[in-house]
Order: C-alpha cells, then structure tokens, then sequence
C-alpha cells in the first residue's frame, strides 16, 4: 500500500490535471469525494481494461480472462457496450492530438472502424499490486506487435495484428483512468470498487466475477451453433445485462437469478444434444412456457411498471432501456406470438441495451421465428 505522502500526491497530480482538461467528465469535487472514498489509499490497487471487439472476433476472451487471473488480477465488474464515435474520440484523443501537433502521421478512421465494428468490454480490476496501472502495461503487452518480446504478454501471445487490433486496452496513467472508465461505468461503480478493494486488502469477504459470469455475457457461439442454440445465447445475455443494469429488490433479484440459472441450463443442453436441432422443437417449447411464467412474475411486473412511469417522469433513456429488454425477454419466449414479432424493432431494442449480438445470428434467429 502507498504512504501518506505518495497518496496525496496521485491525488494533487489527478486533480491538477483534470484542472487543465476542461471536458475532464468528473467535477473537482467529485474528485475530492472519489478521494475521501480510498482514491489515494488503494490507487495502486486498482486498474481498467477495455477488450476490444477484435477480441471477440477472434474468439479470444477466454485467454485474456485467463491470464489476469494467472497474474492474480481480480474483475470486479464488467461492462459489454457499442462504443459510438464520440467515445471512441474520447479514448483516443489526446494521442490523437499529439500526433497531429507534432505532424506526425494519424490513424483515426482505422481506430474508428476497429473499434466500432462490435462491441467491447470494461472491466474494473484490482490486485494486491504496487502499481496495478502500470502492472497492466506489461500484463497486455505493446500496440505494435513487432515490438512484442515479451512472450508472457497477451498481445504476445494471443498475436495482436496491429496497433489497431490490439487485443486489449488498458490506462496509461490514474487520470486516464478515471476518464476512461467513466467511458462504462457510473461515479457509484467506481465508489463501490473502492469499497471492495478495502474489504480486499483487509481481509474482509469481497466480491469478484467468475470466468462463468463473464462467460454468460459474452456466450459466443460456434460456426456451427443451431438456431436454437443461438437464440438461448442471446437470450442468455439479455438477462446478464438485465441482472448487471437493474436497481434490484430482493423479488427481481430472485427472479432473474432462477432464470439466468434456466436458460444457461437450456442453452448447455442444447449444446451438448447429438439430436437434430429440429427434434428440439417440443424441448424449447417447454422450456419457452417456464421462462415466460418466470416474466409474468408480480415483481418483473411491477419492475416493469415502474421503470416505464420513471421514464415518463424524469426523461430516463435508461429505464426505456431496461423496460425494452424485458419485453424482449418476454417476445424471446412467447411461442405462440413470434409470427407478430418485429424483429427489427427488437434487434434496435438490444443494441440499445449494448446486448452482444453479430449480423450471422441475427439472420439465423429472424429466419427461425419467422418460419417457425
């Protein structure tokens, strides 16, 4: 852990810098709060990394998720989003603008396209770590692979194709950082980080996410996944995002947590079946009846009601948000009305929602309830 005198200085160099950067995206006094919540205590603990949509792409997730927890790095909490340009600007910007100040050659519209053609993954990490920031620099490895000489790097190897496609992306510096993280996360995820981290670092119970969770956000599927298949992977993830994003009481946090636990059962019994995917038929169709009940519980109900007349009442895109993906949980499984659905209604619903979807299923799902 950091002295006295080191903390005070992260904290005089992060507020003098965010002081020059007038589109910092916290106040000073949201600094200051952050601050009294650990920010100098337990900086060197934690740390932040974006996947980038190459990772997924190349079925890579996996192996990034392995080798921080080879390198005793914990994920606190995660993220999937579809970063638009703006964010994507905001990233990059100030190597971006180095670049141009000093003529020197830029890549923008390759790093707008590489990371705008999926989605990419936040996660807010901690460690038992003098410096888990800089620690990450050398977890992830160098953006230009013919600079890659250290094997044990993921960029290494995993092969990163370019500064573009990098695999991975992680802070420079502590301001960066907290801007950056800002780019997936609320002020009161970075609070509650802090909180963790101090309940780490004394020994107390605290929190981390398994491969499994990651695992159902992300539930890539094969080149050769059935239909059925890919639609529970999809539904799959809308519940992980519901379960993430959702202000829950006891009776939604019951409820989604039986049917994330029913529908990655589904989805692994599909998976795992040697029959015909058309012999699922009658399977699915029970299994649609069961996790349609589970959404027509009172306290989904209620959830629903409410998000939709917060929305109304204080302009909230977010409850919209949260209100359209559990009714597209429930068209998802009402078996009787897919013939009604508007697919493409639904697919702008998940976007919205940043739930992980590609343009193969997509097809595949539209084509199997249209014909259904």
């Amino acid at each position: 852990m950091l002295d006295k005198g080191q903390q005070d200085m992260i904290i005089e160099t992060v507020v003098e810098n965010m002081k020059k950067m007038e589109d910092f995206p916290f106040s000073e006094r949201q600094v200051n709060e952050i601050s009294k919540r650990g920010l100098g205590q337990y900086v060197a603990n934690i740390g932040f990394m974006i996947m980038t949509p190459d990772t997924f792409q190349r079925r890579q997730e996996d192996n990034v998720i392995n080798e921080l927890a080879r390198n005793n790095i914990y994920i606190y909490k995660y993220k999937l989003k579809y970063l638009h340009d703006n964010e994507i600007e905001e990233l990059y910007k100030y190597g971006i603008r180095k670049k141009i100040l000093n003529h020197n050659r830029t890549h923008w519209y390759l790093t707008r396209r590489g990371l705008s053609f999926g989605p990419s993954l936040g996660l807010l990490l901690f460690a038992k770590a003098n410096n888990l920031c800089d620690r990450l620099l050398l977890v992830k490895g160098k953006s230009d692979p013919r600079q890659n000489s250290d094997r044990s790097s993921i960029r290494s190897q995993y092969q990163s194709f370019s500064r573009i496609l990098t695999l991975v992306h992680t802070s420079d510096d502590y301001t960066s950082m907290l801007r950056e993280m800002k780019l997936f996360f609320g002020i009161e995820d970075i609070y509650q980080l802090l909180e963790n981290v101090s309940k780490y670092c004394n020994g107390e119970p605290y929190h981390s996410c398994s491969q499994g969770q990651l695992a159902n956000a992300i539930c890539n599927t094969s080149v050769n996944a059935t239909p059925f298949e890919i639609l529970y992977s999809i539904k799959c993830r809308i519940a992980d995002v519901l379960a993430n994003e959702l202000d829950q009481h006891a009776g939604v946090r019951d409820v989604l947590g039986e049917l994330q636990a029913r529908l990655t059962t589904t989805r692994a019994e599909l998976m795992s079946s040697t029959q015909p995917w058309v012999e699922h038929h009658e399977f699915v169709r029970e299994e649609m009846d069961k996790v349609k009940a589970l959404l027509n519980d009172p306290s989904v109900e209620a959830r629903y009601t409410y998000l939709m007349k917060s929305a109304l009442r204080t302009e909230d895109f977010g409850s919209v948000v949260q209100g359209n993906l559990i009714m597209a949980l429930k068209q998802l499984s009402d078996f009787e009305g897919f013939h009604d659905l508007n697919f493409q209604q639904l697919l702008t619903w998940l976007r919205a929602g940043n739930v992980y979807f590609t343009a193969w299923e997509a097809l595949v799902v539209e084509s199997l309830l249209h014909f259904w």
